[in-house]
């Protein structure tokens, strides 16, 4: 029997927050009432600080980062861990997550296959994709339907993205993160709501992330805080080489393939026809 990789279905958490003062609170969230759903200044915020990642051709960062498991009785448990990502563009991406129970995962990416590494289950999967940065975020987590909520963050298309996909948004307040006094900023898209804490002084980097996903069950939150940004970083050609240690299997991804999809939308579409 094939074995299939398996991950934790993120799954969110509901936290007790201060009250927003009336004027920036609408029905579209947190937004001015007699102002545009999106605020012009917010949006150029964070489109900011995306396109100086977009632009920075090598950087590492680290990410503590907690989300929530669904479990079957309808509680919800928080994990977490550390999670450190090593970006060289065009085509070099490794992600390294150690979670809160001392288990380790890997997500490498060379220019031309992706690997997925659970090294406390001693297993691995790989599958071909050559390409860029964005290409292997893109099928990692459409094709083949795994969580990588980092990848929009180390893409360069990110700003495209989300200027298609937000419908609403804007500025609640400064505070301070890590330190860093930053711009809370809070969006709106079909699928998931998002809030981003952009540092408001030198380079525009990315302190804090909070992102619900409103199409799973219980609305999944993901939260990570983002600390030691480095655009300088020394980095050895052989982070980016995988290499199965003695005894480790290799199991299966189970792709959702978008022409599967398509197809299954067209079919769809012809019964609602004739019906």
């Amino acid at each position: 029997m094939k074995h299939i990789l398996a991950v934790i279905v993120l799954a969110a958490v509901s936290f007790l927050a201060p009250v927003l003062p009336a004027s920036a609170q609408t029905d579209e969230g947190v937004e001015v009432k007699t102002g545009p759903k999106i605020d012009p200044e917010s949006l150029a915020d964070l489109l900011e600080s995306l396109e100086f990642l977009s632009k920075s051709q090598k950087f590492t960062f680290t990410a503590d980062v907690q989300y929530d498991a669904l479990q079957g009785n309808g509680q919800k448990l928080e994990f977490g861990g550390a999670h450190k990502v090593t970006v060289v563009r065009p085509n070099k991406l490794y992600s390294e997550v150690v979670s809160r129970d001392g288990s380790k995962k890997v997500f490498l990416f060379d220019g031309k296959d992706i690997y997925y590494v659970d090294l406390d289950q001693n297993v691995y999967a790989s599958v071909p994709r050559p390409g860029d940065i964005n290409q292997a975020v893109d099928y990692f987590t459409e094709d083949l339907d795994m969580p990588l909520p980092i990848g929009q963050l180390v893409s360069s298309d990110a700003a495209d993205f989300v200027k298609k996909e937000i419908y609403a948004g804007g500025f609640v307040e400064q505070s301070t993160i890590g330190g860093i006094l930053s711009e809370h900023l809070a969006f709106r898209t079909q699928n998931l709501d998002f809030q981003v804490w952009v540092a408001s002084e030198d380079d525009p980097l990315q302190t804090r992330l909070v992102i619900d996903y409103k199409d799973y069950p219980a609305s999944p939150q993901y939260r990570a805080d983002f600390r030691d940004w480095n655009f300088k970083p020394e980095v050895n050609d052989s982070l980016f080489v995988f290499k199965p240690a003695d005894g480790m299997q290799k199991i299966e991804f189970a792709p959702l393939l978008r022409s599967a999809i398509k197809t299954e939308e067209k079919e769809e579409g012809k019964k609602n026809d004739v019906q």
